[in-house]
């Protein structure tokens, strides 16, 4: 990312940021923060990265300083850092306030207090440092920054900032639904109408020249019509009410809140309407890196063996063989709420009913709490990932997604299907955040080894639309692997627009015949996999994307078919 962007409503290239931290809890009040000059290129654009990011999509509430209830010694420290820079007095004294007003588990051991200030404006945060992360001189107090700087560690934070004509504004958010930090602010939740009644949509008429006209519904009504139904549509800019010629959209009203874009407030009114909100207060409850007595559960916690996340709630295992349990909240039977990272673990009876739905093309829903839900969520036919944003998918992903999911559902045999189920996963977990993926890959291990060595594969080559090319394992070991491969594209491309190659079943027999995965290791298959996409560019072949794909057999691990797919 450039730094020569805009961040903050600025347009400037910025030569340093000053990066200040301390711990919430400290035994003198007044500590002096820890101070960091950032003067790199490379550090510069993680801060500008950071910014940019949560002002796009974190940010919310903008409102004029003065129209808060903040106490005036905070605002007065927040005043003077904008409109003098970042001197140690007014920085320390503002760190030292924001500190006090933070209570029980926010004063933890691993929570601190920052100040990013660039420019003309300044962020103020509550962040987290991982478990185990000791701050040490130099290399230390770097990494610890570096932590900072990840969006996944901010809990809570607010942008100041001054506008051209003067005036004092800042947008605030908290993922941990933190009274107290609205409280130093002095937003209320009153003040922003945060149990929001009605949508307003305020369009124009005719073009932007012509007349306003508002269409206001209950939060009931908009649920029904939009999400349940689909008698509005919000698509782009635009807004239209029963099939009717579409509006250009002015601004969306949603309680206290004015959306320019329908983009943050469809994200928005799907966590409020599908309880998203709730589920991902729970889950970063769960991350949070200790939990003291009589608080809620950590998954971080000394004792804590195993947590387990089932399709109704998450259950944590103690080495006293005490089990907690976090319920998750009441939803629809079709939405999956995924709670399950590198940490907790997917439960198998809940991960076999997730992919059943898929093969049987059950209309579901999946979410993973890390993230917000995508403004404009990508569907694959029946499944519907709220995480993925739509526009971020290529038309070509979206095709073979497509085209492989209706194989999914179609084909006669279910070991063709679950293969494909588990290369659909994979292609798409490319498109979402970590933690997500992580899950994901859960998902589709618990399932890889339902089909064993020696099977016969029931679907044939050209069932359905003809989708999967089976190979004998014997093409992969030739001399030059990869142009017999490029081979194979040209020839079966020309009537189709994607294909998955399976080596290991030999298309006469179509009994699995795994490859030893003492002889084919993941390097190997990178190897190919890079050199088919060589010749295919220098070759100028038209495609997108050439991705090769293991997939294990039965319970042992030691043989696996590789795949190949082109869109």
């Amino acid at each position: 990312m450039s730094r020569q962007q805009e961040l903050g409503g600025e347009e400037g290239d910025f030569e340093e940021a000053r990066i200040f931290y301390r711990r919430v809890k400290s035994q003198d009040r007044l500590t002096s923060p820890t101070s960091e000059q950032i003067e790199s290129p490379s550090e510069l654009s993680d801060v500008d990265e950071l910014l940019d990011y949560i002002r796009s999509r974190k940010l919310r509430y903008p409102i004029d300083i003065s129209e808060t209830e903040m106490d005036e010694l905070p605002k007065d420290l927040a005043i003077q850092v904008l409109e003098n820079g970042p001197k140690e007095d007014p920085v320390k004294f503002l760190l030292s306030q924001f500190c006090d007003s933070l209570r029980k588990r926010q004063r933890q051991a691993n929570k601190y207090a920052m100040l990013i200030h660039i420019g003309q404006q300044f962020l103020l945060a509550h962040v987290r440092a991982e478990r185990g992360m000791s701050i040490k001189e130099e290399e230390g107090e770097i990494e610890l920054i570096r932590r900072f700087l990840d969006v996944d560690n901010i809990l809570s934070a607010a942008l100041f900032e001054r506008t051209d004509d003067g005036v004092i504004k800042f947008s605030h958010f908290t993922d941990t639904g933190s009274d107290s930090f609205r409280a130093f602010l002095g937003v209320t939740k009153r003040k922003f109408h945060y149990q929001k009644k009605n949508v307003q949509i305020i369009t124009y008429y005719k073009g932007k020249t012509g007349l306003e006209c508002k269409f206001e519904f209950t939060n009931e009504e908009f649920e029904d019509k939009w999400l349940n139904g689909n008698e509005l549509r919000l698509q782009g800019e635009q807004f239209s009410f029963n099939d009717e010629r579409p509006h250009l959209i002015k601004e969306i009203r949603w309680g206290g809140e004015q959306y320019e874009s329908p983009r943050s407030f469809k994200s928005d009114f799907k966590e409020y309407s599908f309880s998203l909100d709730g589920e991902r207060r729970r889950y970063q409850d769960l991350l949070d890196l200790e939990s003291p007595e009589g608080s809620s559960i950590s998954i971080f916690d000394d004792d804590v063996e195993k947590a387990e996340d089932k399709q109704d709630r998450v259950e944590i295992y103690y080495e006293d063989e005490d089990t907690r349990v976090l319920d998750k909240g009441n939803l629809p039977d079709n939405l999956y709420v995924i709670y399950s990272n590198g940490k907790i673990d997917l439960n198998s009876s809940f991960a076999d009913h997730i992919f059943a739905d898929i093969i049987n093309g059950a209309e579901i829903s999946l979410f993973h709490p890390s993230q917000s839900a995508a403004a404009n969520e990508f569907t694959v036919n029946t499944i519907t990932f709220l995480n993925i944003d739509e526009d971020q998918i290529t038309p070509e992903l979206r095709r073979f997604a497509e085209t492989t999911h209706e194989h999914i559902v179609n084909l006669s045999g279910e070991t063709a299907s679950r293969c494909l189920t588990y290369l659909l996963l994979h292609v798409l977990s490319r498109e979402i955040d970590q933690q997500f993926k992580k899950g994901i890959n859960q998902l589709i291990n618990i399932n890889h080894g339902s089909a064993r060595n020696r099977d016969v594969v029931s679907s044939k080559e050209n069932e359905y639309g003809g989708l999967i090319e089976y190979k004998n394992k014997k093409d992969l070991e030739k001399d030059d692997a990869a142009s017999e491969i490029v081979s194979n594209i040209k020839t079966k491309l020309k009537d189709s627009s994607e294909k998955v190659f399976l080596w290991g079943i030999p298309e006469q027999t179509r009994e699995l015949d795994g490859l030893n995965t003492q002889s084919w290791n993941d390097d190997r298959v990178t190897t190919i996999e890079e050199r088919v996409n060589e010749q295919l560019q220098e070759d100028n072949f038209d495609y997108t994307d050439y991705h090769m794909q293991i997939i294990p057999l039965g319970d042992n691990g030691d043989r696996w078919i590789i795949a190949g797919l082109i869109y």
